[in-house]
């Protein structure tokens, strides 16, 4: 683990190497889509084997049978380096109604239980990433964290319980605002991603499926 000039335990998360590779990663997606798809965000999932998601917007019109040749697509630009999927956004366009989310996830978790997970290439530096933020949030670290999230200069720590809900903000440099997520709700969510990777298909199709019962 590095320090920065400031003194603070430089993350790997928003370490210059990472940034590099998924800008350069962008790149290739914009070149090969004709700008169609480009990136918009990356986050962690440090409890389930360290996996990095790296998720994109689309231009234009966009059916499901797009997004799945698009997802297809991107999964292979990647291969086994990181996961892929698109914003919400891009999903809320093709169908998938937000406001039932935990139903979509619930189903989704009953779906895919026996689906297997497996660990990414940069698990060890994502889970030291995930101890280093409860550290310095005061939190055992122990405790799973299901994301960590980092936009505009701030990081979310979210971390699986029963409940939905805010629970703190710690005033560091950067500011950490830490959120408790329902734990079974992001394991369905999860195996569904690994199952919409090993279909070939979007995980928006999956979803969609799921609101529609």
């Amino acid at each position: 683990m590095k320090m920065s000039s400031n003194g603070n335990c430089e993350l790997f998360l928003t370490g210059s190497w990472l940034r590099e590779r998924i800008a350069e990663l962008d790149r290739r997606v914009r070149s090969s889509t004709d700008d169609l798809v480009r990136m918009e965000e990356y986050i962690a999932l440090p409890y389930f084997g360290g996996q990095i998601i790296v998720r994109f917007t689309a231009c234009g019109p966009l059916t499901m049978e797009d997004a799945d040749e698009l997802e297809r697509k991107l999964q292979n630009l990647v291969g086994e380096e990181f996961l892929v999927d698109f914003m919400g956004d891009v999903y809320r366009r093709l169908g998938v109604d937000y406001s039932r989310l935990d139903q979509i996830a619930k189903r989704l978790g009953q779906r895919f239980k026996d689906e297997p997970l497996y660990g990414g290439p940069y698990a060890e530096h994502i889970e030291e990433d995930a101890r280093t933020l409860l550290l310095r949030c005061d939190l055992p670290q122990t405790v799973p964290v299901w994301e960590i999230q980092w936009e505009d200069g701030e990081f979310a720590l979210l971390l699986m319980g029963d409940k939905n809900r805010n629970l703190r903000t710690v005033e560091s440099q950067p500011p950490i605002h830490v959120m408790e997520v329902n734990g079974a709700l992001c394991e369905g969510f999860m195996r569904a991603t690994f199952g919409a990777k090993r279909m070939g298909i979007s995980l928006g199709r999956l979803m969609l499926e799921a609101m529609e019962g």
